[in-house]
């Protein structure tokens, strides 16, 4: 399984997650059986024309299974789930104690009333 975290650095499994999802500059995946990680930037961290984030272009490129996150919109969510990506929220800090609380279960399935608007880019959470 391939998992993405939104992150505000580039250290892999020791990043620190990003609280939203559309304001990260980095994104992390995990492989859940190689154990690796791969970093690339979130080029797309600035919105799109409508002032909203995009996680179709965010994630360009990267089949991914499943995003653990600490927060996105209810328009992330929607379009994540629209592509047949999971979403799950967790609350650690790090990259791998939020992959550690993902594994053990204790990460929880997002819905649409978990969405919390976007500090930086109040449009996040539009329809």
């Amino acid at each position: 399984m391939k998992i993405a975290l939104p992150c505000f650095d580039q250290n892999g499994i020791h990043a620190w997650v990003c609280d939203h999802f559309g304001c990260a500059p980095w994104f992390t995946i995990f492989d859940s059986e190689s154990r690796e990680c791969a970093v690339f930037s979130n080029g797309d961290q600035y919105l799109d024309e409508s002032g909203r984030c995009n996680p179709h272009a965010a994630l360009r490129g990267h089949k991914v299974d499943a995003v653990v996150c600490r927060g996105l919109g209810r328009r992330a969510l929607t379009s994540l789930r629209e592509m047949g990506v999971d979403v799950f929220r967790i609350e650690a800090g790090e990259v791998g104690e939020a992959i550690s609380e993902f594994e053990a279960g204790k990460a929880k399935r997002m819905t649409l009333e978990d969405v919390k608007s976007c500090p930086n880019h109040p449009n996040c959470d539009l329809a």
